[in-house]
């Protein structure tokens, strides 16, 4: 999967042989992994960031929304989400994505010596967006 992220052969070829080495590929799937978190994480935050506003907008915080709202805004229409449980989400994630960068921080200063890191953040960050596509739309 990682190597159909990769934008030309060149590259293909590069990460193919990094790959085949354990100690670098148990590497680069923690960081995949990590980096799959953080960006999840920032798309949570946006979307309880979102919510909250509309919330803040459009007062939905008491009882049932209108059919048109809900089917607008991804929600049920019988029911809103408390204004205590946005803030709960949106606090925790907005606490939670300092914590992963920080994580792949400490991660990347453990970085094999062999590796163009500059490439594989690339194609990690590439694949990650086009899982994550159907997430953002």
């Amino acid at each position: 999967m990682l190597l159909t992220s990769t934008s030309n052969n060149m590259n293909t070829d590069t990460l193919s042989e990094l790959l085949n080495q354990k100690e670098i590929l148990v590497f680069i799937r923690q960081l995949t992994h990590l980096v799959n978190k953080l960006n999840y994480s920032q798309l949570q935050h946006e979307q309880w960031s979102y919510y909250y506003n509309l919330g803040m907008t459009e007062g939905i915080w008491t009882g049932r929304v209108s059919k048109k709202m809900a089917e607008a805004n991804s929600m049920c229409y019988s029911y809103g989400r408390s204004k205590v449980l946005t803030k709960q989400r949106l606090k925790k994630y907005k606490q939670q994505c300092p914590q992963i960068q920080e994580t792949i921080n400490q991660h990347t200063k453990q970085i094999p010596h062999d590796i163009d890191m500059t490439l594989v953040t690339n194609v990690i960050n590439n694949l990650i967006h086009k899982d994550q596509h159907q997430l953002r739309l």
